[in-house]
């Protein structure tokens, strides 16, 4: 037995450091967990899941990209449930972990589909991160206790606010843009010449599977699986050819590529283009062994990176909106809604 133990019930309004979309954001979470649930547990039709890039904690719930598939569904004619339940940094690691940790401890929770928007927080990993990936304690006396403190204490909530809080400021030290693809110079060959399966090691074969346990643990919960590619906004598309970043500057991957060879540590956008290429084919390949739905957003779609990220992996308004225009399109034909 597991209890769940991340946030929930809460709601904070601020001012948009992004200044792309809505002046101010409102992010919150519903008492399972959720945001953007508008109907019953037993009635979604599309279950999200991924990391901070579906969580989205700097995009107005009015604009996720969960709520542009939404409002295009309504404006079909289809009322539509989709809920977003991303965890800010967590890998497929935690996704599987969420189904004994979450979403079987939720009465009646049922979903035709489950979405994975998958694959930046997997780049080059092949264990999973106690600091995103644990999303529950183990049912003991000790932990219980600590559980029921963190879930229904007032004083932990308010602890969590304030958390929040703190890392949202924290965070805005990190709202730039030295990685993204938008500015010269760019470069169009890699640094890395060492084929791709040395430099990953076992973290592609593992990520394979974690993406057939997820199918398997998707239909074991009643729900067909969707898996979605991502890409980050290090390179870009010109005429045809991959151009990224000339030189990487340390950010979110900073802590994966400290775990590289020395001699594989020196990146720019085209590398990491390469790498996320490999993982999006690998991602692909194992979703279709699996017969599930398989999206490949990271081909398919060309983002404005002058306003759809605001930093290296995160969407700001525009780029969610993007998203959620591209899954409906690939996806408006599924028979959903009432």
């Amino acid at each position: 037995m597991m209890k769940f133990t991340k946030l929930r019930n809460y709601e904070k309004v601020q001012e948009n450091p992004i200044h792309v979309g809505k002046p101010t954001v409102t992010y919150s979470r519903d008492n399972y967990g959720f945001r953007g649930l508008e109907g019953d547990v037993s009635d979604i039709d599309i279950l999200t899941v991924g990391g901070s890039t579906t969580d989205q904690r700097w995009v107005d719930n009015s604009q996720t990209y969960q709520a542009v598939m939404r409002d295009l569904f309504a404006a079909s004619g289809q009322s539509v449930s989709i809920v977003n339940a991303g965890i800010d940094g967590q890998s497929t690691f935690g996704h599987i972990a969420n189904f004994s940790s979450w979403f079987n401890e939720i009465p009646n929770l049922d979903a035709r589909y489950v979405l994975y928007y998958v694959g930046i927080n997997d780049l080059l990993i092949s264990q999973p991160t106690d600091t995103y990936d644990v999303v529950a304690l183990e049912d003991n006396a000790y932990n219980n206790l600590k559980a029921t403190i963190k879930t229904k204490s007032v004083f932990y909530q308010l602890y969590r606010v304030v958390k929040s809080a703190f890392a949202e400021e924290h965070s805005l030290n990190e709202l730039n843009r030295t990685n993204i693809a938008d500015r010269e110079p760019l470069v169009t060959e890699p640094k890395i010449s060492a084929p791709l399966d040395v430099v990953f090691g076992p973290s592609l074969e593992s990520y394979t599977d974690r993406i057939s346990e997820l199918a398997k643990l998707t239909r074991d919960f009643g729900a067909e699986p969707i898996f979605v590619t991502q890409r980050s906004a290090r390179w870009t598309r010109r005429n045809g050819q991959v151009a990224g970043i000339a030189e990487y500057q340390p950010d979110f991957f900073e802590l994966v590529r400290q775990q590289l060879p020395k001699e594989y540590q020196n990146l720019n956008g085209v590398d990491f283009y390469r790498f996320e290429r490999a993982l999006a084919d690998a991602q692909m390949a194992a979703c279709e062994n699996v017969d599930a739905i398989c999206l490949d957003l990271m081909a398919e779609i060309d983002f404005d990176l002058a306003s759809d990220f605001y930093d290296p992996i995160h969407t700001s308004a525009t780029g969610s909106q993007a998203i959620g225009e591209y899954l409906y399109s690939r996806l408006g034909n599924l028979e959903l809604g009432d």
